[in-house]
């Protein structure tokens, strides 16, 4: 017969929430968000003390990444890219005057609008 030990430590929704000390509306948002597993049982989430330790471990930050995991071409530890936007050397630069021009556009006092 298979190993059932951990099916006797589910926890509720209310008893996950009190062990991560976080509301029960913000394990609903990390559930749903796919951060923190879940079993369903009875037609409702329930957690197992490893899959709260597990989304612990996961979501720990630390003071300095170690350069071993920090790519050199984005510096960010997880590896993310940037997908949209220009990218920094696209945009041509402005000249002053322009630059001007678009700034005395920019904050121009609006017009004031008849009280229809």
């Amino acid at each position: 017969m298979a190993d059932r030990g951990h099916l006797l430590n589910l926890l509720t929704a209310d008893e996950a929430a009190r062990e991560l000390r976080c509301s029960t509306a913000t394990l609903a948002r990390l559930r749903k968000a796919g951060r923190l597993g879940f079993v369903m049982h009875g037609g409702r989430p329930h957690y197992t003390p490893a899959l709260l330790t597990e989304y612990l471990e996961a979501s720990t930050c630390h003071a300095t990444a170690p350069a071993s995991i920090k790519p050199a071409d984005t510096g960010w530890p997880n590896g993310l890219t940037r997908r949209s936007g220009a990218s920094v050397t696209t945009t041509p630069p402005v000249s002053r005057s322009d630059g001007a021009a678009l700034a005395r556009a920019t904050f121009r006092p609006q017009r004031q609008r008849s009280p229809n």
